[in-house]
């Protein structure tokens, strides 16, 4: 199926892009607009350029999610009405390690202070080379989801008991 996304998160230990091969930079804004356990529909900005993601049947490290274009007019126009809290703000370095590419996402904001690289997969037990920069793996701790980082930012976590 080709809207599957098989992906694995892990907390970054130690982040210096200037010793990385980085391969491009991105400026990221994302909000939802509906979640629930299994699904969820995410306005992101990225660059200059806007996206509506509907992802599915999540669980464990693979997914559906289908992602499309929409005029910057609209996008805006969502950010202003559709969310209700700021949306996350992260900066997304495209690092290449032995022939795959991770995503690293440095937070901004009430997330400001976590690093987590991802890796997508074509398939679940696909090997892949861990760079040295990597720490804990969070794939499947639901907190380090984006979805629950809207709602529950990680400069919060100290004040509550989880």
């Amino acid at each position: 199926m080709d809207n599957l996304e098989i992906e694995r998160k892990f907390l970054v230990e130690r982040f210096d892009p200037e010793r990385m091969e980085v391969k491009s930079i991105h400026q990221i804004r994302q909000g939802y607009m509906f979640l629930d356990a299994n699904k969820e529909v995410r306005l992101r900005n990225k660059n200059d350029n806007y996206y509506l993601t509907v992802k599915v049947n999540q669980t464990g490290i693979v997914r559906e999610e289908y992602e499309y274009p929409i005029p910057v007019a609209d996008g805006e126009s969502l950010f202003a009405s559709a969310m209700e809290r700021p949306p996350i703000e992260k900066t997304r370095y495209i690092v290449s390690v032995s022939n795959k590419e991770w995503s690293v996402d440095v937070f901004h904001g009430d997330n400001q202070g976590l690093v987590m690289a991802e890796i997508e997969l074509d398939s679940v037990d696909e090997p892949f080379a861990s760079p040295d920069w990597l720490g804990l793996e969070v794939t499947e701790d639901r907190r380090y989801r984006n979805a629950y980082l809207y709602h529950t930012p990680f400069t919060s976590w100290n004040s509550e008991s989880e």
